[in-house]
């Protein structure tokens, strides 16, 4: 139990947990008292988004030059895969909440999502690209990547392949009814 007191991680989730609801009941009560006509989930939507879009950009110019140093050194060890996993995510998320952002403001105008209708799959293919090398991190060293990792690398595409189908299965259901 000591341990869990002391435990900086712990202390920052539950940190993070307690402030979360708190903010949800006490915006919601403050939305309620000035009457305004958003519910709390509009609200704790929007100061998510934003802290999201705030804290993205800040990771991704952090973690720029260690992803640049893994790429110049080779990036044949965990620590490599790690930075430049950590870069590529957090760089495509931050272009994903600048665009849902634009896009949610913009009230999802024709020529954005027709002209411009490439960008979001680009967005999310880099975010499963960053979650690649994440995945493939552990115990790589000199290039040679296990075999544990290779497998779980399959199971997320296989996953994601069955969830893919699922949802196109029940959107074509919804187009053809």
């Amino acid at each position: 139990m000591k341990r869990l007191k002391t435990n900086r991680i712990i202390q920052i989730c539950v940190s993070g947990i307690i402030a979360f609801w708190l903010l949800w009941f006490g915006l919601g009560a403050l939305a309620w008292v000035l009457n305004l006509r958003l519910s709390s989930y509009d609200i704790m939507i929007e100061l998510s988004s934003g802290l999201v879009l705030g804290a993205a950009p800040v990771v991704t110019y952090l973690w720029f030059s260690a992803a640049k140093q893994a790429v110049t050194e080779g990036g044949e060890d965990d620590f490599s895969f790690l930075n430049f996993g950590l870069f590529t995510t957090f760089l495509f998320l931050s272009f994903h909440r600048v665009w849902a952002t634009l896009d949610r403001w913009m009230e999802r105008p024709a020529w954005v999502t027709e002209y411009f209708s490439f960008l979001l799959p680009t967005i999310l293919f880099g975010l499963f690209l960053g979650s690649v090398f994440l995945i493939l991190t552990r115990d790589t060293r000199r290039g040679s990547i296990p075999i544990g990792n290779w497998k779980n690398f399959l199971i997320s595409v296989a996953i994601g392949i069955a969830v893919a189908f699922m949802t196109i299965g029940f959107f074509l259901g919804k187009i053809t009814n």
